[in-house]
């Protein structure tokens, strides 16, 4: 599955509107009623699975709570030819390689991956064999939003997100970074009562983002039934994908300067995203200490 997000854009749906989110469970409901029910008519064309037994598979709660009596009787008749059917892959990559619509002679390249939200308006692309120049490739919904309506000239001119905003109307905005993380996993749990399998999805998160934070959003996740979830916290990893939504957190910064670290007689000198021990014996970086003035250490910028 793919392109979930486009389909709201082009509808004029927010992403992580009620109207959105109620959208997107119904889309994935008929996926699993219309792949489970293929399945038990390709069983009865091709024989069920080996390992298919109709009393232990009906109790499967996803059997019972998630499929039409109609579907269930089908499968109950001849049985299913595969033993799992559902899942949303990883596709970060082909996403983006794939021939998304096309709108009059012009094909636009790239699609929203999985159900994740658009991770970007835009993106900031330098061409060698344009002299090093460099030049934005906007989201294919959004470019064609532009061409639509003559603003991509326009459109070329903005440095930030924000910058769109005289030009895009407000559905476009919400993007990966710009949605409440919990949200996010609120949307994948409704979507996974329909998946059989896991799903892959990302959420992205600023860089100086709390470890309680992160902390709570796994356990959202597992009171929602996730069967799985990613968390990628910029700047924790050279990006595949980057975003242009704003200049440095205050986490960035911190990270550049040097910090003077004494216990005791002994002091050593640390970067503002170094780990230190509390003399609770738990961990931090300097930056969250500082930040929390907790524990009784001696830091002073150097």
């Amino acid at each position: 599955m793919m392109g979930i997000a486009d389909m709201l854009n082009q509808l004029g749906i927010a992403y992580d509107s009620d109207e959105g989110i109620t959208l997107m469970g119904k889309v994935a409901a008929r996926v699993a009623e219309v792949g489970y029910r293929t399945s038990a008519e390709l069983a009865a064309e091709k024989g069920a699975s080996p390992v298919f037994d109709y009393k232990s598979y009906s109790k499967n709660p996803f059997f019972q709570e998630v499929l039409s009596a109609k579907t269930k009787q089908l499968i109950k008749k001849n049985g299913v030819r595969n033993v799992a059917l559902l899942s949303i892959a990883p596709t970060g990559t082909i996403s983006n390689i794939v021939v998304s619509f096309s709108q009059g002679e012009k094909n636009y390249i790239g699609v929203s991956s999985g159900i994740e939200p658009i991770f970007a308006l835009f993106y900031t692309r330098r061409a060698e064999s344009f002299g090093n120049q460099f030049f934005k490739v906007f989201h294919s919904t959004v470019q064609a939003f532009l061409d639509e309506k003559g603003l991509t000239k326009k459109a070329e001119k903005a440095k930030t997100q924000d910058d769109l905003k005289e030009i895009l109307p407000d559905h476009f905005f919400h993007t990966a970074h710009r949605i409440d993380p919990f949200q996010r996993v609120q949307i994948q749990g409704i979507c996974q009562q329909y998946v059989d399998h896991s799903i892959s999805s990302t959420v992205n998160l600023p860089e100086d983002i709390e470890p309680e934070v992160i902390s709570d959003i796994y356990l959202h996740a597992w009171k929602n039934n996730l069967k799985g979830i990613t968390i990628y916290r910029d700047g924790s990893r050279y990006p595949i994908l980057t975003s242009d939504e704003t200049g440095k957190t205050e986490f960035q910064r911190m990270k550049e300067k040097e910090f003077r670290y004494g216990k005791n007689s002994e002091s050593v000198v640390l970067r503002g995203d170094d780990i230190i021990s509390l003399p609770n014996g738990r961990l931090s970086t300097v930056y969250h200490f500082l930040k929390n003035q907790k524990g009784e250490l001696q830091i002073s910028k150097s």
